[in-house]
């Protein structure tokens, strides 16, 4: 039984695709007892957008069937892929290969960074812009990156398409399985079934671009889980972020989803307390300095006060096994448990 049904578009011909497209060329490797359905939308030179061509997928889509949005540059390693996803979406709702959580809302990726012209500047895990969103108030404690994916950057050019398979070149983002709140839009799989029942689906007006990041924010707002899966794909593209038409996305998306952006409060300078070194927020410092004056009072109150009275529910415990006299040495030496806890208390 086939359990997965591949959705993708391409600019190639029918007999273009398997030769020339990086997936069609891996989905010559599969048996036919374990290669997917496949809906493909051949000769797409822009006409449509991928998010019209998903749409329709889900909707066509039988409910006991998964779904795989992928592009047809990815090559797709994996012969047990239909199991691999299965195993996935048994634990979550939507799978993907790469993603974050804990991203900027305020930047339109996963994981990239860009400035006040929305131009590339480098991931959101480092450099002095993310440092300046966490200051603004405006990014989360930190972004979450998650996943692993193969690039190579080539399509393979007539011949037989069995005599050349890329070579994997991993990329690491992340530990993985990981919880996301973003995936990346070159492969994400999903139930048919609970995609219909929430009414999630692709928003038309990002026919390129962000229609990955969107589609994500309203699986998380219908309540569906997220995660990155470790499936082998080696992708033949590191995407197309410095072009007008990837801007004019960003814009609508940005503008789409203000709404919800969380603007976390400025993290302030931590104060080291004089006495112990501790690193405290200014709040607490006070509340830390009373507890230290607290602890010190009590132990020269300790110092001073009298002996008190043997406890009188020591003489019920048994006295320590005559044959073994070292343990009865070790128990006198030793403080009871009573006196433990009296000694620790402040």
């Amino acid at each position: 039984m086939r359990l997965t049904r591949i959705v993708t578009s391409t600019t190639f011909s029918e007999k273009e695709f398997w030769k020339r497209s990086l997936l069609g060329r891996s989905l010559l490797f599969f048996p036919d007892a374990l290669r997917p359905e496949l809906a493909i939308r051949f000769e797409n030179s822009g006409k449509w957008g991928l998010p019209e061509i998903y749409n329709q997928a889900i909707d066509e889509c039988p409910t006991e069937k998964h779904l795989l949005f992928v592009h047809d540059d990815v090559y797709l390693h994996d012969l047990f892929l239909q199991h691999r996803i299965a195993e996935a979406l048994g634990r979550c709702d939507v799978v993907g290969l790469a993603g974050s959580r804990g991203s900027d809302p305020a930047q339109p990726s996963w994981g990239l960074a860009f400035d006040a012209d929305l131009k590339p500047v480098g991931w959101q895990t480092v450099g002095a812009l993310s440092q300046a969103g966490r200051s603004e108030g405006r990014a989360p404690p930190g972004v979450v990156l998650s996943g692993a994916v193969s690039h190579v950057s080539r399509y393979v050019e007539g011949g037989d398409p069995r005599t050349s398979v890329p070579a994997p070149c991993l990329g690491l983002y992340g530990n993985f399985p990981e919880p996301c709140d973003l995936l990346d839009g070159l492969f994400l799989a999903a139930n048919a079934a609970l995609l219909q029942e929430r009414k999630v689906g692709f928003d038309p007006q990002f026919r390129f671009h962000l229609y990955d990041l969107d589609f994500c924010r309203t699986a998380k707002t219908a309540g569906l889980r997220l995660s990155t899966w470790p499936i082998l794909v080696s992708h033949g593209s590191g995407g197309h972020f410095d072009t007008e038409d990837f801007r004019a996305a960003s814009r609508a998306y940005l503008e789409k989803w203000k709404d919800t952006v969380v603007h976390c409060p400025a993290v302030p300078e931590l104060v080291e307390c004089g006495r112990c070194g501790a690193l405290l927020l200014p709040s607490t410092v006070a509340q830390h300095g009373k507890w230290h004056e607290e602890k010190e009072q009590g132990a020269r109150s300790k110092e001073q006060a009298p002996d008190p009275d043997p406890d009188p529910l020591r003489t019920l415990n048994p006295a320590p096994c005559s044959l073994n006299p070292r343990a009865g040495r070790e128990a006198e030496a030793s403080p009871s448990a009573a006196a433990l806890s009296a000694e620790s208390a402040p």
